[in-house]
């Protein structure tokens, strides 16, 4: 019977996690072309496959408002498209002149807003952006409601994205530190192992 409950809770935090892994690549998808365009030197490869779904939603996107026209919402992914390429050309320009990265190649880049809070620096400002694009979303929504309800996803996908990245960030800091301490008491007990 132990049995059978373990491979039933086994089964139950299986699914549990496929189904967080697409809410956040659903997420992804959603932020990665907004994030994208307010951003200014992304990394090399942070255009993966969520910036080619994410093509393909804003097409389909418009089918939830059939009565509204998705002409705003095209322009977004032509402008989209329009970046991404330039984006594509300077990194092939790069390699083309040997010409070293010094960036992460997953960067999302340096945000736009910085520009503006110039004393904040570049981690805390992507905390403003959701709630920005939200607002902008908001407020386009009475214009042109598909362009306006993209954005106001957009927003909750980057605010997911961002949060999901601070805390695995967090643990990959805490893991580090933990294993600098492991790593000092085993080499004091190798001393003492030793006779040093």
């Amino acid at each position: 019977m132990d049995n059978l409950n373990q491979q039933k809770s086994e089964t139950f935090f299986d699914r549990a996690k496929i189904a967080a892994s697409v809410a956040l690549f659903f997420a992804r998808i959603l932020a990665t072309p907004t994030e994208f365009l307010m951003h200014t030197r992304a990394g090399e490869r942070y255009l993966r496959m969520s910036g080619f779904f994410a093509v393909v939603l804003i097409l389909l996107f418009p089918l939830l408002f059939p009565q509204n026209s998705p002409f705003p919402l095209y322009l977004f992914l032509v402008a989209y498209l329009i970046k991404a390429a330039i984006h594509r050309v300077r990194y092939l320009y790069m390699w083309m002149k040997r010409t070293p990265l010094v960036a992460h190649t997953r960067d999302p880049g340096t945000p736009l807003v910085t520009r503006v809070l110039k004393d904040w620096n570049p981690q805390s400002v992507r905390w403003v952006e959701p709630p920005l694009v939200f607002v902008f979303g908001a407020m386009l929504y009475s214009l042109t409601p598909p362009l306006g309800f993209y954005l106001m996803a957009a927003a909750v996908g980057l605010f997911t994205c961002l949060s999901v990245q601070t805390v695995y960030t967090r643990q990959k800091l805490l893991d580090a530190h933990d294993a600098s301490i492991e790593a000092r008491l085993d080499a004091e007990r190798l001393r003492n192992a030793q006779g040093r």
